[in-house]
């Protein structure tokens, strides 16, 4: 985790704002933690209600995740405010459990996870939602997404090469720095939980939060 939350805090991305239509995020009405960032900068808001964050070097991230004040936050490239949806926040809890095993049926997120466990318990904690300790069966239950609409939070389902049916499930977490489309999972193949670009042949895409 260190490791990754290091590539995380030194990556810098530009952007473009209005400075003149902003306003200090103290001035509106949110719940924001009032911590020192882990890097360090400037929340401000358009008039338009988007947020940005500000580094103290001017820069701004675009379509990539950053740590602060102790949470991690997604910003779209799209037109650059930050999002705390609840895709969001179940990455934001995905990415606690890094290096916890894989154990196949597992579905404790101290002891071990397979696949299904680790996206059916970071779910229930998240959205307290139940779902199925089966990829196969959470497919079935999602909502159906095209791979080029994927935000972070959404599920990736996946095939071996000798199979038709779906064996694996992986959260979609998006661009971490220059590498695009990175999932988490727990993955057999590296027995724990991690971040990588690959879970098998892909079947589907899907949603239990939007």
């Amino acid at each position: 985790m260190d490791a990754f939350l290091k590539h995380f805090e030194n990556t810098h991305y530009m952007g473009e704002v209005a400075e003149s239509n902003t306003v200090s995020k103290a001035s509106v009405t949110r719940t924001v933690a009032a911590r020192s960032s882990t890097y360090a900068g400037t929340w401000i808001q358009e008039s338009d209600g988007r947020w940005w964050y500000r580094h103290a070097d001017g820069s701004y991230t675009t379509n990539d995740w950053e740590y602060i004040n102790d949470n991690w936050y997604y910003c779209h490239e799209t037109d650059g405010y930050w999002i705390d949806n609840t895709g969001t926040q179940l990455i934001r809890e995905a990415l606690k459990y890094q290096g916890v095993p894989y154990v196949w049926g597992g579905h404790n997120l101290s002891t071990g996870v397979d696949c299904s466990g680790f996206v059916m318990e970071v779910t229930r904690i998240v959205q307290g939602k139940e779902l199925p300790h089966h990829s196969g069966s959470q497919y079935t239950g999602a909502t159906k997404i095209p791979y080029a609409d994927l935000q972070p939070g959404d599920l990736i389902f996946y095939r071996s090469s000798d199979s038709s049916s779906i064996n694996h499930v992986a959260f979609y977490v998006g661009k971490i720095g220059a590498e695009k489309d990175k999932i988490i999972h727990a993955a057999k193949g590296k027995m724990m939980v991690y971040v990588g670009s690959d879970g098998g042949i892909m079947v589907g895409c899907g949603s239990h939060w939007r």
